[in-house]
């Protein structure tokens, strides 16, 4: 989540604008943003799905869950990587130590992380913390064998670390069964009782069950992790690249990514009715990085127009105060639909918590341009940065 600084901008032909990469970036993190938040209000924030009181709730969530769930993850997990080769060539360019600059910023998101994770499970900043330190190691490869790596982590990662039980499967013993039962009834009970803090418990309870179930559960392994990796690869080829400079070169190439992933998404909308249950996870896989395509390209194209430029930097300030805005975002959500708060899950219907979601990040907008109009650095970002450099950051905009 590099922080984006104003860029000077020129104009290269008619109706095109050339911009600092970190300009369009910052948009897209906002618009990622809003895509996070209405999962995560279709969810009530980890509680459940909220119910389908109407017809209209039942195409809006049909519509999420091809059109959003998961799409807008895979765009942060690809800006993270974005980001790193950007905060790597300006500490080239300053001569500084980036390796031990970096180790000692993914450890302080670590923590960061770690307490947003006692409030609220979903989060998935300590996994960037984690996941990211291997960006240095990435680094020493070339764009070519980093493509490949990531097509292997997005795509086959997750089915081919299965393939060894599939073709010889071991026979478990008593003792496995009864120890994979206790595991299962464990996690079961762990999650009811989350389930009963969340919608009837003190902010304290959750704490407690959501500590608990870090207790038991951290060392599980997520195939989610293959995904965040292997974006953060795209994402650091694509730094190294400089494709969010525009170019006419750039600007072509993004209109072909545009071109193909949208008939990739509809070829897959029309072969998810047919195809057998065992591909839906494989369907489900390109179709998230094929719509997050769409995504990425469709913006960063309007975004080089100047008519839509206007519009879209509405979303930049957000961006630019990522890591606060997402934060904040968690913080609306235990309030707004946990029980020590406005406790409005399960009483809203799909689209009154969807729209409530919206609404917030739709204000969230106004005091981010606020903000960074006034402020280097949201508030969550100036402690980050204050933290990694060890002193003071000064936060007021020289006027």
């Amino acid at each position: 989540m590099a922080t984006a600084t104003a860029a000077n901008t020129t104009i290269n032909q008619p109706g095109i604008i050339q911009y600092n990469r970190i300009d369009v970036i910052d948009v897209l993190r906002g618009f990622a943003l809003l895509g996070i938040v209405v999962v995560h209000a279709t969810f009530a924030y980890g509680i459940m799905q909220m119910p389908l009181h109407s017809r209209a709730d039942n195409m809006l969530l049909q519509a999420i869950n091809y059109l959003v769930e998961g799409k807008f993850y895979a765009i942060f997990s690809f800006i993270f990587g974005l980001s790193f080769a950007i905060q790597l060539q300006s500490a080239s360019a300053k001569k500084r130590n980036f390796t031990r600059y970096f180790v000692w910023r993914s450890l302080i998101l670590l923590v960061i992380g770690y307490v947003h994770l006692l409030f609220y499970t979903g989060d998935v900043l300590y996994k960037y913390a984690l996941l990211g330190l291997l960006l240095l190691l990435a680094n020493k490869l070339n764009n070519k064998v980093l493509i490949g790596l990531s097509i292997v982590l997005i795509f086959f990662a997750p089915f081919l670390r299965k393939v060894p039980a599939i073709i010889s499967p071991k026979q478990l013993t008593e003792a496995q069964i009864r120890s994979r039962d206790n595991y299962n009834a464990t996690k079961i009970a762990l999650a009811a009782n989350a389930f009963k803090a969340k919608t009837s418990g003190t902010i304290g309870d959750v704490l407690a069950t959501n500590v608990a179930l870090i207790k038991k559960f951290w060392k599980d392994f997520q195939d989610i992790y293959f995904l965040i990796l292997g974006l953060f690869l795209l994402g650091l080829v694509a730094g190294r690249e400089k494709l969010f400079v525009y170019t006419v070169a750039h600007a072509k190439l993004f209109t072909r990514i545009l071109i193909y992933s949208l008939a990739a998404a509809m070829f897959l909308f029309a072969l998810r009715k047919f195809a057998a249950a065992e591909a839906a996870a494989v369907i489900y896989t390109f179709n998230q990085i094929a719509l997050a395509c769409v995504y990425v390209a469709g913006v960063t194209l309007l975004y080089w127009k100047t008519p839509f430029k206007v519009i879209l930097d509405a979303l930049s300030p957000a961006g630019k105060m990522g890591l606060t805005t997402y934060m904040l975002q968690t913080l609306f959500g235990l309030v707004y639909f946990y029980h020590f708060g406005f406790g409005m899950a399960g009483r809203l219907g799909l689209a009154q918590a969807v729209g409530s979601g919206m609404l917030f990040y739709m204000i969230q907008v106004i005091i981010a341009r606020w903000w960074m109009s006034r402020f280097r650095f949201g508030p969550v970002e100036w402690a980050w940065r204050s933290l990694t450099y060890l002193k003071w950051q000064p936060m007021l905009k020289e006027k």
